[in-house]
């Protein structure tokens, strides 16, 4: 993986997060197990950047509702562009060890953790558009190819 395709994975994952956010506005009233899921995605995303630079994961914040997972979404954000500001194509294969929560050590590589924490969300968020359109809100599609067509940008 190099780092221009980890950018637009990351770029689809923003885009679907925000996306979500919206969704979940739609719904009232408001949906509070579906906004902790989204919580859950994102504090997966922050556990999960702790572990590959190896540092001890921030606690979890209690979202509540949709300002304060607004609120935690932009801190997430900023942190995922912090995080991949600097970060050169060779650190994407580097190996390290990790610890998951529950499980023994392993060996993995940076890129794989990074390609991970976008498929997690990509598995909740299709489960928050699901229940969002049982709830008479109004849930998007949420197709990389779709996010990929509406990028003037792209490749």
């Amino acid at each position: 993986m190099e780092r221009r395709e980890l950018e637009q994975l990351f770029a689809f994952d923003r885009w679907a997060n925000r996306q979500t956010l919206e969704a979940l506005r739609s719904v009232q009233p408001e949906p509070a197990e579906l906004v902790r899921l989204l919580a859950h995605v994102l504090s997966a995303t922050d556990n999960w950047l702790s572990s590959v630079e190896g540092v001890e994961p921030l606690p979890k914040p209690d979202v509540q509702d949709v300002e304060a997972l607004t609120s935690y979404l932009d801190h997430v954000e900023a942190r995922t562009i912090s995080f991949r500001q600097d970060l050169a194509d060779e650190r994407l294969s580097q190996r390290f060890e990790l610890r998951d929560p529950g499980r023994a050590r392993f060996e993995t590589v940076t890129g794989d953790v990074l390609q991970h924490v976008v498929l997690h969300g990509v598995e909740h968020r299709a489960q928050i558009m699901y229940e969002a359109g049982k709830l008479d809100g109004q849930p998007s599609e949420l197709q990389y190819a779709l996010f990929v067509s509406e990028r003037p940008d792209r490749p």
